[in-house]
């Protein structure tokens, strides 16, 4: 089970960039895993789910420049900082992982207070 937590500091976003893709999903798969977003981020992000891994590592997931109907397939943008020594396929892979496994019904429990 990956712990995450989508009650992050304000300002963890700061600095973050793309650092890759989703596998194929829709936006209703996406709140099944995850719960509702976050919506009107800004004029090129209609949503995004922010949240941090137990290690602080903190990742979004948004759709950029674009509003995906509720069912339609798409690779979604992942966003986290690359910071000096961490490799960022690593969010990439725990990202990708979250909805492989929710996918394969495997524990696939997001945490969304305090650890």
């Amino acid at each position: 089970m990956t712990l995450i937590n989508r009650d992050i500091r304000w300002d963890a976003s700061n600095g973050s960039s793309l650092v890759g893709y989703t596998q194929k999903t829709s936006y209703s798969e996406l709140c099944n895993y995850l719960g509702e977003p976050d919506y009107d981020v800004d004029d090129k992000v209609p949503f995004q789910w922010e949240f941090m891994f137990k290690d602080g590592k903190y990742a979004s997931i948004y759709p950029y420049k674009y509003n995906p109907t509720d069912n339609e397939q798409v690779q979604f943008h992942i966003g986290g900082h690359q910071e000096d020594g961490v490799d960022p396929h690593l969010i990439v892979g725990r990202v990708r992982k979250i909805i492989s496994d929710c996918r394969a019904g495997r524990n696939c429990t997001v945490i969304w207070s305090g650890f």
